[in-house]
């Protein structure tokens, strides 16, 4: 079982901009090994790009972030320290399941994905292209990136979004292992929850 390094992410008095509106101000948290922070709030919050700014899509308005491994200040952009699994599964409709995961399985810090299809149950749907997909099928087949990646800080927006029962029970189990292993979580959520429970929520309201 991989143990991974010691990291830290923290953030203090975030703010950030999205189509000229504040949407998020005054943020601050911070993630360890094994812990799940999870950020909650009605659509415009700022989940969204809370979670962008933390993968180094964005740049925020104002504020500190940092993240550190093995004491070592690095970038989220750098390969191997973030998987961002957004709320839209950017799949590639052509490609089918088994194809998509040996595409993501070619990146740095990637690893195969067999385990990630037993994990998430995908066995069955492994030769259907993903346009033939169910909603909720093609939410799985999106969570195995983060389930393939050796990065030890799983970015998620809405991650339990149109999974059924199954889905939800498979995908918080990979989580809970994820933490156990040293791993740690960021996710954006309106309400509905599943895995290990939440070590640190952070409420979000939309700036006025």
């Amino acid at each position: 079982m991989i143990a991974f390094p010691a990291f830290t992410l923290s953030f203090e008095d975030l703010c950030a901009r999205r189509g000229g509106r504040r949407v998020v101000e005054g943020a601050a948290a911070s993630l360890i090994n094994g812990r799940r922070l999870d950020l909650k709030g009605p659509n415009g919050s700022g989940k969204t790009s809370l979670l962008r700014i933390f993968a180094g899509l964005i740049r925020p308005e104002d504020g500190r972030l940092s993240l550190e491994i093995d004491g070592r200040a690095v970038s989220p952009r750098e390969p191997g320290h973030v998987a961002w699994v957004a709320d839209r599964d950017a799949l590639r409709p052509e490609l089918t399941v088994a194809e998509t995961l040996r595409f993501w399985a070619a990146f740095p810090a990637m690893t195969g994905g067999d385990s990630a299809l037993t994990a998430l149950g995908l066995e069955p749907y492994a030769d259907t292209p993903v346009r033939l997909l169910s909603r909720g099928w093609r939410r799985r087949t999106a969570l195995a990136r983060a389930l393939m990646s050796n990065a030890p800080i799983w970015l998620l927006d809405e991650p339990f979004a149109g999974l059924d029962e199954d889905g939800a029970d498979r995908f918080g189990a990979a989580l809970g292992e994820h933490l156990a292993r040293g791993g740690g979580a960021v996710i954006a959520r309106h309400a509905a929850n599943a895995g290990p429970p939440a070590d640190l929520t952070l409420i979000l309201e939309r700036p006025e």
